[in-house]
């Protein structure tokens, strides 16, 4: 009756994503969960077979979470899986116990977080600069790697983290006179499009006041750690950290 969780043993792998595929279909979103990334794949490739709408959604991994936004092709994939589930697409999502274990953002604040642009609408260029940036988009000269928006003139290039091509927003004085994907190589348009949707490059987007409160938490335990080499007269440490 689909209140009672169903526990199978003695299937073969080659039987399981079939079984996977025909317990999910009446669900518009279906997890499936297992011990480590190379399992995940394995379940990916043989699922697949069954339903094209299945994504890999993988652990976040200490080094590429703090590497470059360029190369870090593990954050894009777990930001495509946010934006397909934000979208409010029907999908499967294949990921590993360390992928469910890592906190984000609410898939509402998520949204409240994205940009829409349409063709015609009268937008504030400088308030745009500050809010791609506040999204963990890079200003550079000109678009070249995912992540990136430039400003030359009336002309914003962005590129998505999760798209295939860049989009060109050209405006006239504060107004939009047109949105196109463009290809990077050749700089040339490629489609014309009468609206825009910026989702986030960063899987946590950081408010003012989420800012402040950290930066409140961090004085405390600075001060806190202070406190407590003093009692243990470690004057060397103290004069360590505050020289940071």
């Amino acid at each position: 009756n689909g209140n009672t969780p169903i526990y199978i043993t003695g299937s073969i792998d080659s039987q399981k994503c079939n079984l996977f595929y025909d317990l999910g279909r009446k669900y518009k979103t279906r997890l499936i969960i297992t011990y480590n990334e190379m399992k995940a794949k394995e379940i990916y490739e043989d699922y697949i077979f069954f339903d094209k709408n299945v994504f890999l959604f993988p652990a976040r991994d200490l080094i590429f979470f703090s590497a470059d936004i360029h190369s870090n092709d593990i954050t894009a994939q777990r930001l495509d899986v946010i934006q397909r589930l934000a979208s409010g697409e029907e999908i499967t999502i294949i990921t590993t116990i360390d992928g469910c274990l890592d906190k984000l953002m609410s898939l509402s604040k998520y949204v409240d977080n994205t940009i829409t642009i349409n063709l015609g609408d009268r937008i504030d260029l400088e308030q745009l600069k500050l809010n791609l940036v506040n999204l963990g988009y890079e200003r550079a000269f000109q678009v070249d790697a995912k992540g990136q928006f430039s400003v030359r003139g009336g002309i914003f290039d962005i590129y998505s983290l999760t798209e295939d091509s860049a989009y060109r927003i050209e405006f006239w004085d504060d107004e939009v006179d047109s949105i196109r994907y463009i290809d990077i190589e050749s700089q040339r348009s490629i489609d014309k499009l009468d609206q825009v949707t910026i989702f986030p490059a960063v899987e946590l987007v950081m408010d003012t006041e989420n800012k402040n409160s950290a930066l409140t938490e961090i004085k405390e335990d600075f001060d806190q750690y202070v406190t407590t080499l003093t009692k243990q007269k470690d004057h060397e440490s103290i004069n360590r950290i505050k020289s940071i």
